[in-house]
């Protein structure tokens, strides 16, 4: 199953790339709390992540870019309106 979701996740990643947004994969991570080697060998692939870059840096700018790329206000409740 972790090979199949981080299939998925990398072809979303690749839409976004095209799109012009960051990997939203950057928000995908695992026990560790971060984000699975897949992650880094696409950013590589994609010509996002340099070999000498630090990658910890790196996923941590995707993942506060994808964030707010993907920001929306919260629906705002109107007074008075039923619970």
């Amino acid at each position: 199953m972790g090979s199949e979701t981080g299939h998925i996740l990398g072809e979303i990643s690749e839409d976004e790339f095209r799109a012009g947004r960051p990997m939203l994969s950057a928000i995908a991570v695992g026990v560790s709390g971060k984000p699975g080697p897949g992650f880094y060998e696409l950013a590589k692939k994609l010509g996002l992540l340099k070999d000498r870059e630090d990658e910890r840096m790196f996923w941590e700018k995707q993942r506060d870019a994808a964030y707010k790329a993907w920001k929306r206000p919260l629906p705002v409740k109107a007074a008075g309106a039923g619970a």
